[in-house]
């Protein structure tokens, strides 16, 4: 436990000791600084006695400041104390080495010093450093300050050796002030650009690469030239023969190889001089001195010289940059630009065009190279060029009209593609264009065209263009001309729908648009209202009869059957018909009418047609207040249950009720299920319906006597609810019945789609433990396939084959065949509509399971039942005595 501690304390002593050389370190100069520094500082001093020795005591150029002063412009001014002492201590030091005493030391390392201060102090607070190689206010402003400073230092210095008296004082001297300022105001104006541009890594790049084998052979070249000059010429114009090769050195590496070549160049002409060659160490009329400190001002404006050509060539080669990376912007932009783009001259020759605009028309190398013209693109690129001399009779005519103005145009190609293009004359009579593929969004817009006047399930108009037509025909009425709207409304379309899914809703109502534009003759519109609704506008019309003889051929086509993905599905159609003028004239009302007589066609049974009559109306508001009233009902309970008893013929006693939904209304009394179930399940209703009569059959059942069951009918809607297993497993858990006494009905419709979706729910059904019966078997269009897809616990054979079997052979050929069936399959067999005792005694001799109709008992109230299956009557035995 303690090793961690002792770590981290070690860590912490590590940050802080590190933290602290980071702090130091912020104070010093890098290595290399501290070390060339001095050293350079050394060789300088050294090198200026060696001149004022050979020169008599004049005075020359003096780098020390110049480059004490680079190195305090290089570094943030937390440094300078450091390289002040650097400085100062080593120009000390050389100057004792070369017999200053100590106050004349003092002094000048104390002016000095001062000199370099000042002048740093002023560049850095008004110049910037940055690119200072191209600002001549930089320029400027070093040469003021140089002068400034080094004329307040040596006045400084020389007012310190008259006030102590010093020896020196007698060479002190207005001429000698006047050099030595100078002297030092050149040192830095003259040296200090040299240094500054080889610690510039701007200048340090900014000529070409070049190695270590070039830059030696370059400095040789340029020393053997000047040895050569001064060697071997008495002429001062000799002396210009190293500046081409200077020049290439400044075109081949920079500011840094400009500064680097004259340096070499001037320490050699310097030596040579000092060697007595060349004219100026043999000129008559100059002492030797003079002549060194004109040499090295000669030299040095030499490299100063260099300045401004390397300038020039930096801003020339900032601007080839800068054209080059525009050219490089440019040649990007146009390569990646989703329009094609092009320019012609004011002879309709091709100046520039990227590759969007070949690719759109598609069209050779050769066809889109600098000044090709137009006509050529025209002549030699067949359909396509014909339509490219759309866009050159467009610029023409722009032409003619002095219409500067952007022009638009289409050019549509032979393959299909449409072509935006986009033109706009330039100043010098060219021209340039975009150009556009916008083929998909001109199919875009025909297709919503195409959407907001037709159906883009079947094809056939939709409402609004029915809307304008039925308009249009009502126009015509005043010139006595008639017409019939036929509203169409499909049969049975819902239980397709819901049962097949909507896909196969789907390709029903393409089957149906199919044959009913089949059906009618040329010039009758056929419409696609919404859903499964359909119109027909059948025009001209001379008799009523025509309008029936349509509705009749629609009925029938339609009831014929359709296949879908392989089953055969038959539906039916119900047609309502309303004639102008003869109904009405006005369009809104037409539709009305037409409505009405499909209502009325529905409510007759379906499958046929009716025309519009006076007093239909009434019956739609009729149905509209039974919706409005069975709504009411849901929200103040008036539902209510009755339960059928269904007789176990061989037991003789009461196996299970039917739960039989009945609405007590408050005006209209006990409304039987068969006028509002309808409405229920068009509405939706069925569906909080259902969850009720499910809910209330448990919880009244749970009161029977263990061996009774409770069946209860399930709708096409309520199966196809993804609530319905939850549903029925609340309910049970409420009531706290077991799961085999509850029984659900279904009717074949919902078994219309065979497939997962329907026998998965059916299978989790049976797994809770709950029973599950086909209702009204025989009425269906596969009976036989659904009882092999799914193994019911019951079936139940429809009232229509028992009404009459007593008297129709084959009804009872049907019911023995049902009985014959459920008894190999292990189901039990309900006979459902029993009304007499002949159809007991028969379904009883065929052996039939189960019985239920009003032979056995009318539905009962919920009470009644109660008091039936606990005994607390004799109803029990009087049904069973009359069953018998």
């Amino acid at each position: 436990m303690q090793r961690p501690l002792l770590l981290n304390g070690c860590r912490r002593v590590e940050e802080t000791r590190h933290g602290a050389w980071e702090q130091v370190r912020g104070y010093l100069p890098s290595l290399w600084v501290a070390v060339l520094l001095p050293s350079a500082i050394f060789a300088t001093i050294a090198l200026h006695h060696m001149a004022l020795k050979t020169g008599g005591g004049v005075p020359n150029l003096y780098p020390p400041t110049a480059i004490l002063l680079v190195a305090l412009l290089r570094h943030r001014p937390a440094v300078w104390p450091v390289l002040f002492f650097l400085g100062t201590g080593t120009e000390a030091i050389a100057h004792r080495e070369f017999g200053f005493d100590g106050p004349i030391l003092a002094i000048n390392c104390a002016y000095n010093l001062l000199e370099t201060l000042l002048i740093a102090v002023a560049m850095k607070r008004f110049c910037d450093l940055t690119n200072w190689y191209l600002s001549i206010r930089w320029i400027a402003a070093c040469t003021v300050f140089s002068l400034v400073a080094a004329a307040v230092a040596v006045s400084l210095g020389f007012a310190l050796i008259f006030a102590i008296d010093h020896p020196f004082a007698q060479y002190m001297t207005p001429a000698r002030w006047v050099k030595q300022t100078i002297s030092d105001a050149a040192s830095v104006v003259l040296i200090a650009p040299i240094l500054l541009s080889w610690t510039e890594p701007a200048f340090r790049q900014s000529g070409k690469s070049w190695g270590f084998v070039e830059a030696f052979g370059m400095m040789a070249a340029v020393a053997a030239l000047t040895s050569a000059a001064f060697w071997m010429s008495e002429s001062v114009a000799a002396l210009f023969l190293m500046f081409p090769l200077l020049s290439l050195v400044t075109l081949r590496a920079g500011l840094f190889g400009a500064t680097g070549g004259a340096v070499v160049a001037t320490a050699v002409a310097v030596w040579a001089t000092v060697q007595g060659w060349g004219p100026i160490a043999n000129h008559p009329d100059l002492p030797f001195g003079d002549r060194i400190s004109f040499l090295q001002l000669y030299f040095l404006g030499a490299i100063l010289s260099s300045i401004p050509m390397t300038m020039i060539l930096k801003v020339r080669s900032t601007l080839a940059e800068a054209v080059d990376a525009q050219a490089a912007i440019s040649q990007a932009a146009l390569s990646n630009m989703a329009q094609g783009l092009s320019m012609f001259d004011a002879d309709d020759r091709l100046i520039i065009c990227n590759g969007e605009f070949s690719k759109l028309y598609k069209l050779p190398e050769e066809l889109t190279r600098h000044a090709t013209p137009l006509d050529k693109m025209i002549a030699k690129y067949g359909r396509t060029g014909k339509q490219l001399g759309k866009l050159k009779r467009l610029v023409c005519g722009a032409r003619e009209a002095g219409d500067r103005e952007q022009l638009d145009g289409e050019i549509k190609l032979p393959d299909g593609r449409v072509i935006n293009v986009h033109c706009r004359l330039l100043d010098d009579g060219g021209w340039v264009a975009t150009h556009e593929d916008i083929t998909e969004r001109r199919q875009a817009e025909e297709r919503i065209a195409y959407l907001a006047n037709f159906d883009a399930l079947t094809g056939l108009s939709n409402r609004a263009q029915f809307n304008e037509q039925l308009k249009r025909l009502v126009s015509y009425l005043e010139r006595g001309h008639r017409f019939a709207l036929h509203a169409v409304d499909l049969d049975r379309f819902k239980e397709v729908n819901d049962t097949f899914g909507h896909a196969a809703g789907d390709e029903l109502l393409r089957q149906v648009a199919t044959r009913l534009r089949e059906t009618v003759r040329t010039g009758e519109v056929v419409t696609r209202l919404g859903g499964d609704e359909f119109a027909i506008l059948q025009f001209p019309l001379e008799q009523p009869e025509e309008a029936s003889a349509l509705a009749a051929r629609v009925v029938k086509l339609l009831s014929k059957p359709f296949t879908i993905n392989g089953r055969t599905v038959v539906i039916g159609a119900s047609v309502g018909i309303a004639l102008a003028p003869s109904d009405t004239c006005d369009a809104a009302e037409l539709m009305q009418k037409s409505d009405l007589a499909l209502y009325r066609a529905k409510v007759d049974g379906r499958n046929g047609y009716r025309f519009y009559q006076p007093g239909m109306d009434a019956a739609q508001h009729a149905r509209r207040a039974l919706e409005a009233d069975l709504r009411s009902a849901i929200k103040n309970r008036e539902l209510e249950l009755h339960y059928q008893p269904i007789l176990d013929v061989k037991e003789g006693s009461v196996g299970s009720c039917e739960a039989l939904l009945r609405w007590r209304h408050p005006t209209r009394g006990l409304v039987h299920p068969a006028e509002f179930i309808s409405v229920a399940e068009d509405t939706g209703l069925i569906l909080p319906i259902g969850e009720w009569a499910l809910n209330a059959a448990c919880r009244e059942a749970a009161s029977w006597p263990a061996g009774v069951r409770v069946a209860v009918n399930l709708s096409p809607v309520q199966f196809k609810s993804s609530r319905l297993i939850s549903q029925v497993k609340g309910a049970l858990e409420r009531a706290g019945l077991d799961p085999s006494r509850l029984e659900l009905e279904i009717t074949e419709s919902v078994l219309l789609q065979n497939n997962n979706s329907v026998l998965k729910p059916l299978h989790r059904l049976r797994a809770m433990g709950v029973s599950i019966a086909m209702d009204d078997f025989g009425t269906g269009y596969s009976s036989l396939s659904y009882l092999r897809s799914f193994p019911f616990d019951k079936i139940k054979i429809d009232r229509s084959f028992i009404s009459d079997l007593g008297t129709r052979a084959d009804d009872l050929a049907i019911v023995h065949a049902a009985i014959g069936l459920s008894r190999s399959l292990g189901m039990i067999c309900t006979g459902e509509g029993v009304e007499t005792k002949e159809q007991f005694a028969l379904l009883e001799a065929e052996g039939c399971t189960q019985v239920q109709g009003y032979y056995v008992s009318r539905p009962l109230p919920a009470h009644e039942m109660q008091e039936l299956l606990s005994g607390g009557s004799n109803l029990t035995g009087r049904l069973l005595k009359q069953a018998a």
